[in-house]
Order: structure tokens, then sequence, then C-alpha cells
């Protein structure tokens, strides 16, 4: 396992379940900690689908006085019968408030509740419970406690909240879990933390009250202070007072027009830092202990196996070299350069592995499209007698790559093994269920993980998964076993091990049908995709009698009213991981229904705005498609949908430039009810169109011999600055609670720019990424 003076043959370390394999088998048995994000999927994630699940997350218990530490009790799958499945769904979906216990009053200050605290001085500390990966979510989720607390904002500071799902789960995710995805994190807590700030507003004013000695009706909270007659106490000195006041069962909760932050612009308190530079993230992170740094190489292709590893160490020490199972191999050493260069001169062999290549993968897509009939998602009235008597009928095929996730910051993890338990720092989107893999795969009880969360550079949906931590807390257990100190061990990956490990979004190919009648109305409608299947490859037993809503979700819009309908699915696992990419099944799915909705409309002779609005009946849906269309030209596309329960309508107009179409302009309409953040909002649409557009143009992993031919930014490229289009988002007022918007942009930039493609030049494009002869025609 060691480095010396002359060539060795390293001994593969071995650690249980260390293996991609070794995690898939771990996560069949039922990995204690299923949650939404780990298992999104569109819109459908919310859908009757679910009652098949396990619902445990809202059932596990918390000592109050070890907050952090989940009851070792709960990490078992639980089994309920129907009547206990429905009513765990029902509770969930109350959504009562949640967090509210108080610890003991002290005089100088303390928290009012679990979520705020408040000193002498007036300063209020907001916890944060989830990881920020850009999505906004260390201005939003406090925003919405400031703003109910009548706190002034600028004595706001922001901290991350203990790993502890009892206190600071998620009231929208099945599980109650503590964990970021699914664009579910303003939704699930947006009452509950709304109901804390309340409460604890009213505890201020109660002590206020008793200080005076007036009832607590003839005081008000306003900018950190609470005022009765012309007089006034500030926060900081009602501190100690309302630490010990009361919890309010039923505080009251502002009207919107009350609100001072909500809705409103308030600044974001990490711009500044970001700007600077000093925003930190895992690399800055390791508990002021000097750190060891990592480097890894993993195995060139699916299934390959370490063969042999030898290296020769310049001083007989540092660096180290090392096996991690038989698919990595590490190195560690005073800084990441040198560690990184002792894996360039390390001798390894690797043998055997699958030696797929791109075509094959989607000859056997295509095949299996062809042969199967699949599994049935979706069906409604009788579609096939509707074909068999139409007189006119659309038949077409598309077809979708496999792509990266392409995070800015690349993957990492810093860990510090003890013996008894580990210390690590993990830029992770679900801390909850990385405690529980760390848990299992190192025979570790959750009380001795101690897991702290990190900021995010970019994740859409690739920092779900445990692979990166286990690997950096294996090398640290291998240290302390040969007796060296115990130093955090820093691991990052290579932007090449990144690129070319990833979770990939699956390759999908899919046969869209439709009838259709007088009108140009489509009648009948089917399709029938084939591809791999997310949760066949994490939880198999959820689709043992079903679809993979993950493949098969958004394939059909379910904005549409078309009478007789189909969804099918054929299941083909693919030769390399695959992984919750941003929007998930409806990142090609929309792809594909909106693109052939359009081939429909022009069939039949119709404007695609107007066929849309004939076809739904949705008001919301309507109005984010009329307000999309805004200045519409005969270069224009659209696609409209309801996705993570909210609504988008996005038109791109083209122009030519260059000798080339290329988008100028982006225009998408949102109604995601309550805008907490407007500016975010906005910010986060614009980034989702970037990010679809950057696929559509340059998306597109390459396998040769079974490994990933991209292995940087050069070969997978994204937008530019210069190259990005005029982008505008319109908010739509709505008095809906606020709803999902992290992922509700990028699907339909590529059916909305293939839609104007074909309306510029009458070439119709059902293959993704575009090609040069797609843009130049």
């Amino acid at each position: 396992m060691s480095s010396g003076t002359s060539s060795v043959t390293a001994r593969p370390l071995r650690v249980k379940l260390a293996t991609a394999e070794q995690f898939i088998t771990h996560e069949r048995r039922g990995c204690p900690t299923l949650s939404c994000d780990s298992r999104r999927w569109s819109s459908v994630c919310r859908s009757a689908f679910f009652i098949r699940f396990i619902i445990r997350g809202a059932m596990l218990k918390t000592n109050a006085s070890s907050a952090g530490r989940t009851d070792p009790a709960a990490q078992s799958c639980l089994s309920l019968n129907r009547r206990e499945l429905l009513a765990a769904a029902g509770a969930l979906l109350a959504a009562p408030a949640f967090g509210l216990r108080v610890a003991s009053a002290r005089e100088s200050g303390g928290p009012l509740n679990a979520w705020v605290t408040l000193d002498e001085r007036g300063a209020v500390t907001i916890l944060c419970p989830v990881g920020d990966m850009g999505q906004g979510i260390l201005h939003s989720l406090p925003l919405m406690l400031a703003d109910e607390m009548e706190v002034a904002w600028g004595d706001v500071q922001v901290r991350y909240a203990p790993l502890d799902p009892g206190a600071y789960g998620n009231a929208a995710r099945l599980d109650r879990g503590q964990g970021s995805g699914n664009s579910v994190s303003i939704m699930g807590y947006h009452k509950g933390l709304r109901q804390a700030g309340a409460a604890a507003r009213e505890m201020l004013v109660a002590a206020a009250a008793e200080e005076w000695g007036v009832p607590a009706s003839d005081c008000y909270a306003e900018q950190s202070q609470v005022w009765c007659n012309g007089r006034s106490l500030s926060y900081g000195e009602l501190a100690g007072k309302a630490a010990g006041m009361p919890v309010p069962e039923e505080p009251r909760l502002k009207s919107r027009e009350e609100f001072r932050l909500i809705g409103k612009h308030a600044p974001r308190k990490d711009s500044a830092p970001k700007v600077m530079g000093t925003f930190p993230f895992m690399a800055d992170s390791a508990g002021g202990e000097p750190a060891l740094h990592a480097a890894v190489l993993n195995a060139p292709r699916r299934g390959a196996r370490l063969k042999s590893l030898a290296y020769e160490s310049p001083d007989g020490a540092w660096p180290k070299v090392m096996a991690i199972g038989d698919e990595a191999v590490a190195a560690v050493a005073e800084d990441y350069w040198t560690a990184s260069s002792a894996l360039e001169q390390a001798d390894i062999v690797w043998e055997g592995g699958d030696t797929s290549s791109t075509e094959s993968v989607f000859e056997e897509l295509r095949g299996a499209l062809a042969a199967e009939d699949g599994r049935t998602w979706i069906e409604a009235g009788d579609p096939e007698s509707v074909f068999a008597s139409a007189e006119r009928t659309l038949d077409a095929t598309y077809e979708a790559p496999i792509l990266a996730h392409a995070n800015m910051e690349p993957l990492g993890a810093t860990a510090r093994y003890s013996g008894e338990g580990c210390e690590m720092w993990v830029p992770s989107q679900n801390l909850q269920r990385l405690q529980a893999d760390i848990g299992n795969i190192f025979g570790l009880e959750p009380e001795n993980v101690l897991l702290h969360h990190c900021n995010m550079g970019g994740a859409f949906g690739r920092r779900i998964e445990s692979e990166v931590a286990v690997q950096a807390l294996s090398i640290a257990k291998a240290l302390h076993e040969q007796g060296l100190p115990d130093r955090p061990v820093r691991l990052v990956w290579s932007r090449e091990q990144d690129m070319r490990h990833d979770c990939y979004r699956p390759p999908y190919v899919a046969r869209l049908r439709a009838a259709l009648d007088d009108s140009g109305h489509p009648s009948a409608w089917t399709a029938k995709s084939a591809g791999h299947s997310l949760l066949a490859e994490r939880w198999p037993w959820m689709v043992e009698e079903s679809a993979d809503p993950s493949s098969v979700g958004a394939l059909f819009n379910d904005l549409y009213a078309v009478p007789n309908r189909r969804v099918d699915y054929v299941m083909r696992q693919m030769p390399v991981r695959g992984g919750f990419w941003r929007s998930v099944a409806s990142s090609m799915n929309s792809f594909f229904a909106e693109s052939f909705l359009d081939e429909v409309a022009h069939a039949g002779g119709r404007n695609p705005v107007e066929l849309r609005a004939e076809l739904t009946t949705d008001p919301r849906a309507l109005k984010v498609l009329e307000t999309a269309a805004e200045g519409w030209t005969a270069q224009s596309g659209i696609a409209v949908a309801k996705l993570f329960s909210s609504y988008i309508g996005t038109q791109v107009e083209l122009e030519r430039k260059d000798g080339a179409w290329r988008a100028r302009r982006v225009r998408a309409a949102v109604d995601c009810g309550l805008a907490v953040d407007p500016d975010n909002v906005e910010a986060q649409i614009e980034g989702a169109i970037i990010y679809g557009l950057s696929a559509l143009l340059f998306g597109e992993i390459n396998l040769e011999d079974g490994a990933v031919a991209e292995g940087n930014f050069d070969r997978y490229r994204m937008l530019t600055l210069a190259t990005t289009p005029t982008i505008e988002v319109e908010l739509i007022a709505s008095d809906h609670p606020p709803t999902g918007i992290g992922e509700l942009g990028t699907p339909l930039v590529a059916p909305a720019f293939c839609n104007a493609l074909f309306a510029a030049t009458g070439r119709r494009v059902r293959k993704l990424p575009l090609r040069d002869d797609d843009l130049k025609v």
C-alpha cells in the first residue's frame, strides 16, 4: 500500500463496499436515507408513484441534547402497511410548524428557537438547513425568517445548521430529510421558516410588554425593535428575557402586503465575498488544521480492475501512493501538485472492463425501441384504434446524448479518521444520505460520523453521490492504520477525473406518434422511449413492476388535453454510471414532446402558439404561454410546461450571423407562485437557460473503447459570454405558494430553439446536440 526507495507493488487497500458495484449493492439492500433528491425526476416527483416508496425520514427521532446526531434506531428501513403509508404521506403534506423548541434562557441572550439566535448586541444568527450550490439558498431561506421576525436585514448573519433531520428536515421531501435537490427547498421550508420567524417576533414583543407592564397587543415590532407609545427596546436589549418566553403555538404570519423582504430586493450577503474571492469552499475547510492533499486516478472504464501498481518514492516517505479497492489509485502529499505528479509517475496497469462505443450504445437503444413493447407508464383511451382510422398521422424518432454535469468546482472532500469515528467537510447535496453511506461502508455509528456543510461550486444533481467522500475517508483511514498522525486529508478530483467519471445524464431514443383530427388537434398520442434506468441502477425494487419515472417523466406534456394517449418505456442500462442531471427526465423528454407537438402544429397547418393554447385549459399555463410569446417573429420557436409545480413558457428567437443560425433572444415567462427573492429567481432562470443552451449546442459525452473521450472544457464546451443571447425573464404575479425554480429554466431551451430553427429554415432537428450542418442550413 505504501511507497519506498525502490519500486514496489502496492497492496490494494480493501474497504467494505468501496467499489461502484458495491455502492450499487448497498443501495439495493435499501439505503436507510432514501431521499427525493436521490431519485428525483421532473414533476412526477410529487405523483402517486411515491406511494410505493418507503416513508421514513419523518419518523427520525433526534435527541434534543445532541443536535446533529440521528438516532441509530431510526436508521433501519420501515415496513408500513397501506393505511400507515397513506397516513404518513398525509402528515407530511400537512407540513406542520417545525423546529420551534427552545433552549434554556440566558441573561445574555441565546436561541429563540432551533433556527435563530439573538445576542445582547442585537446580532441575529439564522441557520440554513441545506447546502448552497449556487441556487441562492443561503439568502432566500433566512430571508423568509427575517421578514417574519421583523429583524433589520443588516443585523442578520447566516450559518449552516447541523445535520439534524428531526429539527431541520424539509416538509416537501417525502422522507422529510435534510437535503438539497428537486427544486423543493423554498417550497418545503417556506411555511416552517416563516412560523419560526413569527414565533421569535411574538416572543420579543411579549418580553417587551412584560418589561413595560403593558398588554402585548399595544406593542409592535419593526426593524429589530419593539415599540409601544413612542418608546422602544432593541432586540439586543430583549434577548435574554425573550429566550425564556413561551413559544407561541400558532404565531400570526404576515399578509403579503406586510412583507418587507419577501418578494422584494434585499442585498445578498454572499455577493461581496464571492466577488472578492473570500467566499469559502471545500478547499478552504479543514477545521483550521493544515491538511494533506490527495489526488486520485480512477479505472479508465467501467468494470476495469487494477492489475498492478508500482511507485518509487523520491525520499522513501512522501508522497504515498495506494490502491483504493481495485477501482482507483490515490496519491497523498503535502501539496496537490506533488500528489498529482506522483500519479503520473506511478506504473499503473488496469485490466478488463466494458469496451462499448457511443454508436454501439445507440444501436442497442434503437434496436430495443423497435423490438420491445416496454412497460406502460401512462394509458388513457384507445390510441391504437384511433391510429387505425385516422387520415393523418405523424411518426418521428428522437435521440438525446450522454451529458456530463460539468460543475465549475471539481468534486472533492476533506476527511479525518480517528479509528473510532470521522470528521468530514463535504460539498454535498445530501449530508443525511452521506452519513448513512459512511456509516454502512466503514461500520461507524451515525453519532461518530461528524459532517460539515461546504458551499458548492455548482452541483446540478452530481453532488448527491457519495463516492468521492468515501475515497477521501478511505485514504485517511489507510494513513491512520499506518500509524501516521490523524491529519485531515483533502481529496480533489482533477477536471479530467471529474469529467470522465461522472454519473452522466443517460442517452435516450424515443419514438413519438400522433393522429390528427380535422381541426389539426392530436386525437391520439403515443410515446415510447428506450434508455437507462437511474432507479434500477440504485434501487431496482422500486421499478420491478413499473416504468422508471426518472426516464419517462414529461414524455407526455400533461398540460395538453389529448383523449387517447400512452407512454411506454424500454429499460436498457448503459456502460457508464447514470446520474440525476439538472431537470432529470424533463431534460430530454421535454425536447422530445415539445418538438413533436411543433411537428403536429405544422402538419395540421396550425400556429404553434395557438395550438398549445387550444390544448390546455390551465389558466396559469395559458398566461406563461401568452407572455413568453410576446415579440414573436417568423424565426421564433416556443415551448411550455409545468415542472417542479411551477409553470414556464420559453420563446427562442434566432438570427443568422457569420453564416450560421444562433439564438438572438430567449424569453422566459415564469409562474413559480410567490417569488421569495425575485432577483434570485431571475438569476436561476438565466443560469438554467445558459446551461440548457450549452447542452443543446455542445453537450455530448462520447465513449471510445469503453472510456470517456472528453476530459475538459476544450472538448466539452460551454456557452461563453460573447455568444450568450439576450435573456428576458418575466415573473408572473401569483397568489400561490412558492414552488420550484432551480431546474425549471433548462428543459425548454432545446425544443424552443429547434422549433425556431424549423420555422426559419424548414429543417427539423431530432437528434442532439446540434451540428454545424443544422446551424448552417
